[in-house]
């Protein structure tokens, strides 16, 4: 989870969300990534989705098996979709988002077009 965390540190560089995740598997680092969506400019920059597709490159196989990803913060609908189907095995997040976690909110965008969660409890 450090390197998670230390990836984190370097988005907002470049004034993305500071996210950070890594693969592992047996002890070896497969992949580790941070948010880049501000610096790509891509809307699917996503740290989870970056590290799973560079373990994917690492394994060669999209089938990351018998690895782990450490996220720091839940992962997001789109994210969480993508550690399911890379077929491994755990997932280990630091901090569960505050407002009960990706499938219990609903959201809206805000003025630049990101998704923000919406205040629990309203309809």
């Amino acid at each position: 989870m450090r390197l998670a965390l230390r990836e984190a540190e370097q988005a907002p560089a470049h004034e993305d969300v500071p996210i950070g995740a890594v693969v592992v598997r047996d002890g070896e680092l497969l992949a580790a990534a941070h948010n880049e969506r501000e610096l790509r400019q891509d809307p699917t920059a996503h740290a989870e989705i970056l590290a799973v597709r560079e373990a994917a490159r690492a394994v060669g196989s999209w089938r990351v098996l018998d690895a782990a990803i450490y996220v720091t913060l839940e992962p997001c609908a789109m994210c969480a979709g993508a550690i399911v189907l890379r077929a491994c095995g755990a997932a280990r997040v630091r901090r569960d988002r505050s407002e009960g976690g990706r499938l219990r909110q609903r959201a809206r965008c805000d003025r630049r077009g990101s998704p923000e969660p919406s205040p629990a409890g309203r309809r």
